[in-house]
């Protein structure tokens, strides 16, 4: 038996995992020594042991039913997925790569259907409207129920931790949608917030409140780290603040690096939008520098 640490890949949180082989069973449980999830694990992270096998898997690309090169698969995804509105997005990049079609019998008897934005779920005696919600990612959706004052937050509000929002292209600015999402939804009535990760107690508008707060001091310790200099990306995540248990920047796993700079590029394109800061793309590294007065 061999035991390894490493990091769940499904979202930004970055929690420890501890990966266990027993000949060829893999087996996973919460790190209780990692500072993101001291140990707790969700419904995914927990299951990830059961997706280390190759059966049922895609292993090829394949557009509308037929094998092609790779070129071929991302160039197709790429024309379908910008000329889709940003929630239908994720379902139909499974359904360009073959995924729905191949990848598990699961998805092969499973009916999806396509939410947009006040779309209504009935479910017994409770009616969830959908509230789209882009920011942690483009295609988030909340759920509300009003009569109940249930407010389903997925990733968008959480108590505990701070959801993580990123940005890898420079189209989308989704630290300003974020904070526009959560405007959105801050008036609602909710005596009960159910969030995707952690502690489910809670006031709602308190909490937006503080992460809108959080991101605005984000955004001006970007502006302190960069100062009169001019920095890419990653050197400005490496002179930020993180709540992390290493002591110098490349202590960090390779993984926790990558969702810094990620969170560093989704505040300097907020910045950039407000015209506090310019970026220079004219090199093979694109860098920073703050717009003087």
């Amino acid at each position: 038996m061999t035991e390894t640490r490493t990091t769940c890949p499904y979202c930004g949180v970055g929690c420890g995992v501890v990966a266990r082989v027993e000949g060829e069973a893999v087996s996973v449980h919460g790190d209780k020594t990692h500072p993101a999830n001291l140990g707790r694990l969700c419904v995914k992270g927990s299951a990830l042991g059961e997706t280390t096998g190759l059966q049922g898997r895609l292993l090829r690309p394949v557009v509308d039913g037929l094998e092609v090169d790779w070129a071929q698969a991302l160039n197709a995804a790429g024309e379908r997925l910008l000329s889709a509105p940003a929630g239908r997005r994720s379902l139909l990049l499974m359904d360009e790569l073959g995924f729905l079609e191949r990848c598990s019998p699961v998805f092969q008897r499973a009916v999806f259907t396509l939410l947009d934005d006040g779309d209504v779920i009935e479910c017994g005696n409770y009616r969830l409207r959908c509230i789209a919600t882009p920011g942690h990612t483009q295609g988030h959706i909340c759920l509300y129920e009003e009569d109940q004052k249930i407010f389903f937050s997925g990733d968008h509000v959480l108590f505990d931790i701070t959801p993580h929002i990123e940005s890898w292209a420079y189209e989308t600015n989704s630290l300003a949608d974020y904070m526009a999402s959560l405007d959105k939804v801050s008036h609602l009535a909710v005596d009960l917030v159910l969030p995707g990760h952690r502690n489910f107690q809670g006031d709602l508008k308190s909490r937006i409140d503080a992460l809108k707060i959080h991101h605005r001091e984000r955004a001006e310790e970007v502006l302190e780290v960069l100062g009169n200099k001019t920095l890419n990306a990653y050197e400005i995540a490496a002179g930020m603040t993180w709540d992390i248990d290493c002591e110098t920047w490349e202590d960090f796993p390779i993984a926790q690096k990558w969702f810094a700079t990620g969170e560093a590029i989704a505040h300097l394109r907020y910045l950039e939008g407000e015209g506090r800061i310019s970026r220079d793309a004219g090199q093979k590294i694109v860098t920073f520098s703050a717009v003087r007065p």
